[in-house]
């Protein structure tokens, strides 16, 4: 089955959140187990973020990620986004 092709501005969000995220990790001296350990978010799902795999984690998963580096998510993210069309998409 064929990958569908992802959003350039949802790509382009999950990357700065990847490479903030790895960012604030690494000013804190935390290594990915910590981090994984802390936020009690899968070490695997942790490195498919930082990698890029996993460009929109889920609201939770985000919010637990950054509130372990003892932050809050709404200076994280983008929020001012194009609002639904209310159309469906077909798969």
């Amino acid at each position: 089955m064929a990958r569908s092709k992802i959003d350039p501005k949802i790509r382009e969000r999950g990357l700065s959140f990847a490479k903030k995220l790895k960012q604030e990790r690494e000013d804190r001296d935390m290594t990915q187990s910590e981090l994984s350990a802390r936020s009690n978010v899968p070490l695997d799902t942790l490195r498919s973020i930082e990698n890029g795999r996993i460009l929109s984690p889920g609201v939770f998963i985000a919010a637990d990620l950054v509130h372990a580096l003892d932050s809050k998510l709404d200076g994280w993210v983008d929020l001012d986004t194009p609002k639904a069309t209310g159309k469906r998409v077909r798969r």
